[in-house]
């Protein structure tokens, strides 16, 4: 289980997309988000949906935009 300290409205949003992830977590009022990660794939959806949530909307762009500059290696 790990710990995420959030907002309140941040972390119902976060606990509510890792529910429909199928990704186990417990949020109660007033109390840090508790997530059970148990494996790299939900470790990777866990930050994607933390970093959705934390950053701006410039930050997300940026990021975005840098994914699409990359080459795409065909195999």
């Amino acid at each position: 289980m790990c710990l995420i300290q959030l907002s309140g409205s941040e972390r119902w949003t976060v606990h509510n997309r890792l529910q429909e992830l199928g990704i186990a977590s417990n949020c109660r009022t007033g109390q840090p988000l508790y997530v059970q990660i148990d494996t790299p794939k939900e470790a990777i959806q866990l930050w994607s949906v933390t970093r959705l949530n934390k950053s701006s909307r410039c930050e997300l762009i940026s990021w975005l935009n840098f994914c699409l500059e990359q080459p795409i290696n065909k195999i």
